[in-house]
C-alpha cells in the first residue's frame, strides 16, 4: 500500500510537472498543433548574400568602408512570402558555417565547426569523416526517410575519382575513408552532383548532341558549343567520372545516385567503387532548381505519410549562374538595369522554391514540415570571365548591394562573407503569426534542433558539438531577443573569427582578414593584417571601429576565448574525428 501510495504521489507530481512544462514551452498553442513528429527540410542556396533576397529589408547606411550605396535587391516574392508570412521565424543574424562552400555543408550535417572534421575549403576530394555522426543518420535511426538532392561537395562519391584530374589527394582522411557518399552518411535516397552545376541547362556539356542544340551561356540567350568551345575536353570523362572541367555553361556536371550493385562494399566508405553509383544520362533542360524540386516531389509522393528529412542543396547563385532568357529579361532592377544573370538567376531560383512549397501543400504536409532556408556563404560579386557577357554576371550595384552594406563577401570572415539570409517556417509550431529574432543562429544549429525535437542525444557524448537547439526560440521557452551564449568560430586560410553573443553584447574578433571574392578590400583594413580586431556588432554591424585599443581588457578576454576555441578545434580533428595527423 505504501509503495502504491508513493507511486501515485510520484505519478501525480510527474503529471503536474509535465503540464507546467507544456504550458511554459508552448504559449502559442503549439502543443495542440504538433501532434506528431514533423518533417524536416533544409534548403541551402549557394553564394547568396544578405542583400540577395527581398525579405532582408535591413540595410546599413553608411555601409562598410563609408560612402553610400543603393539598395538593389532581386525580386524574390516566393521566398519573401515564406520568410515573412504566417508560421515563420526570420533570423536577422543568421550565419553560415564558413565563408566558403564545403565547410558549411559539413557544419550543417554534423553540427560541428567544419575544421573539427578537416573540411577546410571548397573541395571535391577531401572526404567528410565516415565516423562523424550526421543529422541524417540521427533521423534515419528514428524511422525517417531521408533525401539528399543537389550539390554535395563533401568528397568523392566513390574512390576512383581520386585518381583523375588532380591526382590522389594525400591526407589522413583520404587514407582512411577515400570517399564520402550521401548513402553512407544517412541518406536513404540521394541525387548528387559532386560539385557546382550551372543554374540552367545543367548537364548540357555532357553530350556533343546536347551542346550542339544550344546551352544557356550567359547574356540571356542560347549558344552551341561550336561558338563557345571548351577545348574539346568536356565530354566522356565528365559523364563517366562525374567531374566537369570548366565553370561555364558547357561544364559536364550531372546527377549521381546509387545502383543495385550487390555486396556490402557499397555501404563502406573505404570500399565503395564506380559500380555502386550511376549518373543521370538524360539531358536536364531549363531551370536546375525545378529539376531538384521534381526529385523532391517524387520522393515525398512515394510515402507522404511517413516522416522525412530532406536536404536540398541548390547551385544558385554560384557561377555559372546563367539565367534562362525569360528570367534574364524578367524586370529592371532599382538601378534601371535588366535583371541579367546575377539577379535573374536569384529570381529563377525563387520561382523554383515556390514550386517546392506547392509540393508540400499538394501532399498535405506543409503544416507540420519544419523548413529551413539559408545559404552556404556570402556572395561572389565579380564578373564571370567564362560568360558570353561577363558584365551581366556581375552583381548589379556591387558588393555592398549584395550584402546590404556589410563588409566584404564570400571567402572573407568579415560579416559579408558569413552573415546570410535565414528563416524557419513551421506552421504547426508557430501558428499563424510571423516573428523575427536577433538571436545569433547558424546552419550549425540544424543538428541540435532536430535532436531535441526527436528527443535524441548526440551519439558521441565525449565529442565537442557547436550546434545549439533553436527549439526554445520556436516554442517560446526563450525570448526572441535572448542571446546565444555559445560562441561560433570561423576559419579560412589564415583568417580566423569568433562571435560571442552574451547578455551584455555581441562581440566579434577577427584576425588576418581577407578581401574575399569581391572587388574591393574596404577601408580601414588591409589584406591579411594580423589584428586582432574587436567589434561590438550591436552598435557596429559594419565592423568599422576596432575596439582593441579602447577596450584592452575585453580584447584580451576575447583573444583568450578565441585561442581556446581554435585549440579545441584542432584537438577535435585528431582525437575525435581522426581526420588530422596531429592535434
Amino acid at each position: 500500500l505504501l509503495l502504491s501510495a508513493m507511486s501515485t504521489v510520484s505519478l501525480t507530481c510527474w503529471l503536474v510537472r509535465a503540464v507546467v512544462v507544456v504550458l511554459l514551452a508552448a504559449p502559442w498553442g503549439a502543443d495542440a498543433r504538433v501532434s506528431k513528429r514533423p518533417n524536416f527540410v533544409f534548403i541551402l542556396a549557394d553564394d547568396t548574400g544578405y542583400g540577395d533576397v527581398g525579405f532582408n529589408n535591413v540595410s546599413y547606411h553608411p555601409p562598410a568602408g563609408g560612402g553610400t550605396f543603393t539598395v538593389n535587391r532581386p525580386q524574390t516574392p516566393h521566398l519573401d512570402g515564406w520568410a515573412t508570412g504566417p508560421g515563420s521565424l526570420l533570423f536577422t543574424h543568421f550565419y553560415s558555417g564558413n565563408p566558403v562552400c564545403s565547410p558549411t555543408r559539413s557544419a550543417l550535417l554534423s553540427g560541428r565547426t567544419p575544421f573539427r572534421d578537416c573540411i577546410t575549403g571548397a573541395n571535391e576530394q577531401q572526404p567528410f569523416p565516415a565516423i562523424t555522426p550526421t543529422v541524417a543518420q540521427q533521423a534515419k535511426a528514428q524511422g525517417y526517410r531521408t533525401l539528399f538532392v543537389g550539390k554535395w561537395h563533401l568528397g568523392c562519391l566513390y574512390g576512383e575519382c581520386l585518381d583523375w584530374e588532380l591526382g590522389p589527394l594525400k591526407t589522413p582522411a583520404v587514407a582512411k575513408w577515400k570517399s564520402a557518399n550521401p548513402g553512407n552518411l544517412g541518406f536513404t535516397d540521394y541525387h548528387a552532383t559532386i560539385a557546382v552545376t550551372p543554374t540552367s541547362d545543367t548537364n548540357c556539356g555532357c553530350s556533343a548532341e546536347w551542346a550542339s542544340q544550344g546551352c544557356v551561356a550567359g547574356g540571356g540567350y542560347y549558344v552551341n558549343h561550336t561558338i563557345h568551345p571548351t577545348n574539346g575536353t568536356f565530354f566522356d570523362k565528365g559523364m563517366h567520372e562525374g567531374k566537369g572541367y570548366f565553370y561555364n555553361a558547357l561544364d559536364c556536371q550531372t546527377f549521381w545516385t546509387s545502383t543495385d550493385a550487390p555486396g556490402e562494399y557499397c555501404n563502406e566508405a573505404t570500399k565503395i567503387d564506380r559500380d555502386c553509383v550511376t549518373n543521370y544520362s538524360k539531358f536536364i533542360p531549363g531551370d536546375l532548381t525545378l529539376f531538384d524540386v521534381g526529385l523532391f516531389d517524387t520522393f515525398v509522393g512515394k510515402e507522404a505519410s511517413t516522416p522525412f528529412l530532406a536536404y536540398i542543396a541548390l547551385s544558385t547563385n554560384h557561377v555559372p549562374h546563367y539565367a534562362l532568357p525569360e528570367w534574364y529579361h524578367a524586370y529592371n532592377d532599382t538601378l534601371g538595369n535588366v535583371a541579367g544573370d546575377y539577379l535573374g538567376s536569384l529570381s529563377q531560383m525563387d520561382h523554383g522554391l515556390g514550386a517546392l512549397r506547392t509540393v508540400l501543400q499538394k501532399y498535405g504536409v506543409e503544416e507540420n514540415t519544419m523548413v529551413w532556408f539559408s545559404t552556404d556563404n556570402g556572395p561572389h560579386t565579380l564578373p564571370d570571365s567564362n560568360s558570353l557577357n561577363p558584365a551581366a554576371s556581375a552583381r548589379s550595384g556591387g558588393q555592398l548591394a549584395a550584402t546590404n552594406g556589410l563588409r566584404q563577401c564570400k571567402a572573407s570572415v568579415f560579416e559579408g562573407g558569413i552573415r546570410v539570409p535565414g528563416f524557419i517556417a513551421w506552421p504547426a509550431m508557430l501558428g499563424g503569426a510571423h516573428r523575427e529574432t536577433s538571436h545569433v543562429s547558424s546552419s550549425l544549429d540544424f543538428m541540435a534542433t532536430v535532436n531535441e525535437i526527436l528527443d535524441l542525444e548526440y551519439p558521441e557524448p565525449s565529442w565537442t558539438v557547436d550546434s545549439k537547439s533553436l527549439l526554445p526560440l520556436l516554442d517560446g521557452r526563450l525570448p526572441l531577443d535572448s542571446p546565444r551564449n555559445k560562441p561560433i568560430g570561423w576559419q579560412y586560410g589564415q583568417q580566423e573569427a569568433l562571435t560571442n553573443q552574451t547578455a551584455d553584447n555581441t562581440w566579434k574578433m577577427v584576425k588576418f582578414p581577407a578581401l574575399g571574392q569581391c572587388a574591393t578590400m574596404l577601408p580601414p583594413y588591409e589584406q591579411h593584417a594580423p589584428g586582432p580586431f574587436l567589434f561590438d556588432l550591436a552598435t557596429d554591424p559594419t565592423e568599422s571601429h576596432d575596439l582593441c585599443t579602447a577596450l584592452p581588457a575585453r580584447c584580451a578576454a576575447m583573444g583568450t576565448l578565441m585561442e581556446a576555441y581554435m585549440a579545441g578545434v584542432n584537438s577535435s580533428a585528431f582525437y575525435e574525428s581522426g581526420c588530422a595527423a596531429s592535434p
